[in-house]
């Protein structure tokens, strides 16, 4: 037994090569703090990302045979994008075996949602490079699709988080919002969570909801409200 054996059971998938695993949780301020020969976790997150949306992508177009191009692009949007991946990761319990720098650690990097979603596409590319194109789509299959019904409920076509990261993306020059749980109320089988939506510092909207995900959808259009008023 390896010191991510753990890791590895929640993941679903034993490594051959353990080092690709130790690479893909390593952020490049560790890498850079102690001088590691064999690099971060940034490039792995690079092919780790057209891995999860080719198995993404090829899950919805099989699986949703009369949907239209509009409905699987905003579906495969909502299940790829940064807070969907930072809830994957946090299922996973990934921020607990990060290897981050002391500086990124006092900032809470740990944490940070870009840095566990980098993190989980670069596990992605490990699963990939180890065991092939079918273990990284079960990997994908059980971690981020799971959530794949919901993108194409009564909802699907008015992905808010999406039309939020557009509109500011167009007078913000890239900029990015942050969605921040910040109660959650009830028993584990029926939880009600609050999430704000936050910009440059700002709580631009609120919302509730009995998951994480329909919360944030509700915070962005707070927020889209908000902007657009």
């Amino acid at each position: 037994m390896n010191k991510y054996s753990i890791l590895e059971d929640a993941i679903g998938y034993h490594f051959n090569d353990i080092t690709l695993l130790e690479r893909a949780l390593t952020h490049s301020s560790y890498a850079a703090a102690n001088r590691k020969s064999e690099g971060d976790n940034e490039r792995m997150e690079f092919l780790g990302d057209a891995v999860l949306e080719l198995c993404v992508s090829e899950a919805l177009y099989f699986g949703h045979d009369t949907a239209s191009e509009g409905v699987l692009t905003r579906a495969r949007a909502s299940l790829v994008c940064e807070s969907a991946l930072f809830e994957a990761a946090s299922r996973l319990n990934l921020s607990k075996w990060l290897f981050i720098a002391s500086s990124e650690e006092s900032t809470g990097g740990r944490l940070r949602h870009s840095i566990n979603a980098d993190a989980f596409e670069a596990v992605i590319c490990a699963v990939y490079m180890d065991g092939g194109i079918e273990k990284a789509k079960e990997f994908i299959t059980r971690t981020v699709l799971k959530d794949a019904e919901q993108s194409f409920d009564k909802d699907a076509g008015e992905d808010y988080k999406t039309q939020l990261q557009e509109y500011i993306q167009r007078h913000y020059s890239g900029a990015k919002p942050e969605y921040i749980v910040t109660e959650e109320l009830g028993p584990a089988h029926s939880k009600t969570f609050t999430v704000n939506a936050v910009f440059m510092g700002r709580v631009l909207g609120s919302g509730s909801g009995a998951t994480k995900k329909a919360a944030g959808q509700a915070a962005a259009r707070q927020a889209l409200e908000s902007l657009k008023a």
